[in-house]
């Protein structure tokens, strides 16, 4: 039988010790790899609006357009994306619609942006 005086760890109070520190771990490494999916998720984003801003402003410079359909595969930041260009006549006119559609965890992304060229 164990005296009063004496010091040290029982059982019961290593092991609750054991799964606090695992548990604190586990969250950890939980939110570490949240951290890196929404870190990576923003930067495809930045990349993306930068593409197409850059060639909206370059349609936007173009003293001609003409109406078109067209659809380009590109990877960036590891993910595979289609970019999708259409332009419409509409009231004198003419409507540019820039999508970039990619997977990310299993779920359909899509980022559309849309001007008026004269």
């Amino acid at each position: 039988m164990m005296s009063q005086n004496e010091q040290g760890f029982t059982l019961i109070e290593s092991l609750c010790a054991v799964v606090i520190t695992s548990l604190t771990v586990l969250l950890a490494a939980t939110l570490w790899q949240t951290s890196l999916a929404s870190e990576r998720q923003s930067a495809l984003q930045t990349e993306l609006t930068r593409q197409a801003t850059a060639k909206l402003e370059r349609l936007r410079a173009e003293t001609h357009v003409v109406p078109r359909d067209d659809t380009f595969h590109l990877e960036s930041q590891g993910s595979q994306i289609t970019e999708q260009i259409t332009i419409l006549p509409e009231g004198g006119l003419y409507r540019v619609t820039l999508t970039y559609t990619w997977q990310e965890r299993g779920r359909t992304r899509e980022q559309t942006w849309a001007t008026y060229h004269p």
